[in-house]
């Protein structure tokens, strides 16, 4: 750097060129230093030519690994790029990063007492002036917005936060899609019988609401070895993004988000609605059973958010649920094992009663297995009323079955639209 300009803007000394050879090296080699080329974008798009489109770079000096603490510097090169945000944006690019990918926490720049420009630029990103000038005419600005810090928690967290916080609020991030995508082998499942837990995944709609609930707490929580660290081991990537309300304001501009695991034996993927399932229903770990997760995020998503509503998570079926006391128990369960023998499952699943002043609770359905023999699957609406129609058997004709379920349906005012559309196929062809 041989512009006295910049040698006094940034402090800098003039160095040889073979000073400036093994300064690059040392970037190269040291991992706690970590440098951003900025170019001018509409130069690059044009040339394609990286060294030609330069304007400047940022730098970051991890001085504390364990606290999470680092030095930045800025350097515009070009003089007619210092008042277009260039050196604005960089930064913030840079402090997520440093966020996001090296567990920083907190930074702080020093800035020559007559850098009047970088001084208020820093002041205005929340930069505070912690000492100066000293004997090199530099202040020091910190930026300790990470010290005290919000996570934002879309599975389990939204109802054990089993750590402290200082406030809690429920909002929504956009641009993701909450998906039972993640194996749990240490909480809801054990190691080669894994139970389903929820990750983010990207949605191709950046207006996509994910429901959950940030927690304001200590950022030691999620530092190397903290409580919320331990809790999240599996979820490898994180995320800043802002969390939202209901009428959609921002409430806080940037919550720390955990997503994704870089573990191919953790990462389940997309599978048949069925299939995950099966899987939550019989699925055990050390937290409990995986049904439980479920339930307790359905639970959440009714009573907290406005909309109650995640595709993923929940189809509404109605039904009864019958009370059988304790000493009838084996009794009635060993006579309705013995009447859904045709393929049929234990399963349990949270109840939600008609009457919203009652809580909801947990019960036992049967379910028909797709592995049984009589499970037929998918088929067209019209061989189903047809073969609805022309059977009979001990218990009486198909038909009554029907009849008798959507009169049900009518009964307590609920819609079932494939139990209408077979109904209405049925009346049709009789």
């Amino acid at each position: 750097m041989q512009s006295q300009e910049l040698q006094e803007l940034t402090g800098s000394l003039p160095l040889t060129l073979e000073e400036e050879y093994k300064m690059q090296q040392s970037w190269y080699a040291d991992d706690d230093k970590c440098t951003f080329i900025i170019l001018d974008r509409e130069k690059f798009e044009a040339t394609t030519n990286e060294t030609e489109s330069m304007i400047g770079d940022t730098n970051i000096f991890i001085k504390n690994k364990e606290t999470g603490l680092a030095e930045i510097e800025l350097m515009i090169a070009e003089e007619q790029y210092r008042s277009m945000k260039r050196g604005w944006n960089s930064i913030i690019a840079m402090l997520r990063y440093g966020v996001e990918k090296l567990s920083l926490r907190a930074y702080f720049v020093k800035i020559g007492i007559k850098n009047y420009p970088s001084i208020s630029l820093f002041k205005k990103l929340k930069f505070q002036i912690e000492g100066g000038p000293d004997v090199f005419e530099e202040l020091t600005l910190k930026f300790l917005k990470f010290l005290k810090m919000w996570i934002f928690g879309y599975g389990s967290l939204v109802w054990k936060a089993d750590f402290p916080f200082e406030e809690k609020v429920v909002g929504y991030i956009k641009g993701y899609v909450r998906r039972f995508w993640q194996a749990s082998i240490d909480h809801r499942g054990v190691p080669g019988k894994p139970g389903r837990v929820v990750t983010l995944v990207k949605s191709e709609n950046p207006e996509k609401k994910v429901w959950g609930v940030a927690y304001k707490i200590n950022e030691k929580l999620v530092g190397k070895g903290g409580s919320v660290d331990i809790r999240e081991q599996k979820y490898t990537e994180r995320l800043l993004l802002s969390v939202y309300t209901a009428s959609e304001d921002v409430l806080i501009e940037q919550a720390l988000v955990f997503i994704g695991t870089e573990d191919p034996n953790l990462q389940l993927g997309p599978a048949p609605i069925d299939e995950m399932a099966k899987q939550i229903a019989f699925s055990r770990g050390p937290s409990g059973p995986n049904t439980a997760y479920l339930f307790n995020l359905v639970k959440f998503l009714k009573e907290e958010t406005p909309s109650h509503e995640d595709e993923d998570l929940e189809d509404v079926v109605w039904g009864v649920a019958y009370y059988i006391s304790t000493e009838k128990e084996k009794e009635v369960l060993k006579h309705l094992d013995h009447r859904e023998k045709g393929g049929y499952l234990r399963c349990p699943v949270m109840f939600y009663p008609q009457n919203q002043n009652k809580e909801p609770w947990q019960l036992t359905i049967y379910v028909g297995n797709e592995n049984n023999p009589f499970y037929t699957g998918a088929t067209d609406d019209d061989d189903i009323a047809s073969i609805i129609l022309n059977s009979e058997g001990p218990s009486g004709p198909n038909i009554e079955y029907l009849f008798n379920l959507v009169n049900f349906m009518n009964e307590i005012g609920v819609k079932d639209d494939h139990l209408l559309t077979i109904y209405d196929k049925v009346n049709r062809i009789n």
